[in-house]
């Protein structure tokens, strides 16, 4: 198995939900979500935990460096968008070159054209306004990396408005099922719309030759 390229994937998986921020308006006796574009660029710090990465020392390693998630044009609501993964570091000694990959994206997550669709991106936020409780489906396309093909359905919920610190935030719980499966939360600022903080826990079970022992992968990213 190659540990940088699977190292890569896991972070561009990471970095793509913490890209995903959304506006959250009130909408009736719900709440509308939208991704709403400001040209520039947002920093984010990235921790990953795994087990059972074959060729690692004691079949486990950390991965932690630098997300960038860059909004390079907005025309209408569409959005070309740059998102750099690293440097990263592995077991804290300098592993993996920053990678960039670029995807256009509408208001509601779908992605269109660019350099290539990019894993982890949500492609369904909700088409109408959702109350506290409810719930909605997404498909998370994979399309690179040694998961690439594999599908993976991703289950929301809106948990309500929650205070993170001094921010008040909109809180995501999100269930995933398929080649990859999970729970994880996310927080995104109802104010400036950007991701504040998100947590996840995953199994992956690797396809073909790379196939033995699920990967289990705790992952969490932070707005800096």
């Amino acid at each position: 198995m190659d540990i940088k390229r699977f190292s890569v994937g896991c972070a561009i998986v990471t970095c793509l939900a913490a890209g995903a921020s959304a506006q959250v308006s009130k909408s009736g006796p719900g709440y509308l979500f939208k991704m709403k574009y400001r040209v520039g660029t947002t920093k984010y710090g990235m921790n990953v935990n795994v087990k059972n990465v074959p060729g690692a020392t004691g079949g486990a390693m950390t991965i932690s460096g630098p997300l960038m998630v860059k909004v390079e044009s907005v025309k209408g609501t569409l959005a070309n968008l740059a998102i750099t993964t690293g440097p990263l570091a592995m077991n804290g000694k300098p592993m993996i070159k920053a990678t960039t990959q670029k995807v256009q994206a509408d208001e509601k997550g779908k992605q269109f054209g660019g350099t290539g669709s990019v894993q982890g991106l949500p492609s369904g936020l909700p088409q109408r306004p959702v109350k506290v409780g409810e719930t909605w489906q997404a498909e998370v396309p994979i399309t690179s990396g040694m998961m690439s093909g594999q599908k993976v359905s991703a289950t929301y919920k809106f948990v309500g408005i929650k205070a993170v610190g001094a921010i008040q935030c909109a809180q995501l719980n999100m269930t995933m099922s398929g080649a990859t499966s999970g729970t994880g939360t996310t927080y995104l600022n109802t104010a400036d719309c950007q991701l504040v903080r998100m947590s996840m826990n995953m199994t992956m079970q690797m396809p073909g030759a790379a196939a033995g022992k699920p990967i289990v992968m705790a992952m969490t990213v932070a707005r800096k």
